[in-house]
């Protein structure tokens, strides 16, 4: 099953204050000294902020409430094996569904990591392997702008190795992946996962 969920957004109430500033800037009306592109640069970080922090606080619901949610869709879910893969804030959400989320009885396999923007927070994932009958697959790169540049520059799963060497953990650094190439190539990430040798 794919779960789609709206993580964040640059629409309302965000987009009216940069399409006109791009708007401004478009028609050469914009004042480009110092102090305006002082503050086009603060506003633009204060919107990224706020959006990026709500996207995070969503993803920590939902990541709560997941268990629940998949049984509405799948009342014999104790009885499947269940595996997770999570993109950016989708790593955020299992990571919560490891750790608060209500299972019950079900078999979680495997989950997968794809530049996630999840925490590198070594203790609570130990935590999370509990759950998991499976592997933690990690796809990580350094060059992943998107995650270089949250808000709070906490260190992310998406950026560097999980639990290195921990035997039920396999990261795999994608070295020529941006934030976005990831999901667009799913199928390589997964072949790498599932083939011997070295990390891609």
């Amino acid at each position: 099953a794919l779960l789609f969920w709206q993580s964040g957004s640059w629409r309302a109430p965000f987009a009216a204050p940069l399409l006109s500033i791009g708007a401004r800037l478009a028609r050469g009306r914009a004042l480009l000294g110092p102090a305006a592109l002082a503050t086009h640069t603060a506003m633009l970080a204060g919107l990224h902020a706020a959006s990026y922090l709500r996207g995070e606080s969503r993803a920590e619901r939902l990541g709560v409430t997941l268990p629940a949610y998949l049984r509405t869709h799948a009342p014999d879910l104790d009885d499947l094996e269940i595996h997770l893969t999570g993109h950016s804030l989708g790593a955020r959400v299992i990571h919560h569904a490891l750790l608060h989320g209500d299972w019950g009885r079900a078999r979680i396999a495997d989950i997968t990591l794809l530049a996630g923007a999840a925490d590198l927070d070594e203790p609570s994932w130990q935590r999370g392997l509990e759950r998991i009958n499976g592997r933690i697959r990690n796809a990580w790169s350094r060059w992943d702008w998107a995650l270089h540049i949250t808000p709070d520059l906490r260190p992310r799963v998406g950026l560097a190795p999980l639990l290195p060497g921990h035997p039920r953990v396999d990261n795999r650094e994608f070295s020529r992946f941006g934030h976005f190439d990831f999901w667009r190539n799913l199928g390589e990430c997964m072949r790498a996962f599932d083939t011997a040798g070295a990390p891609a």
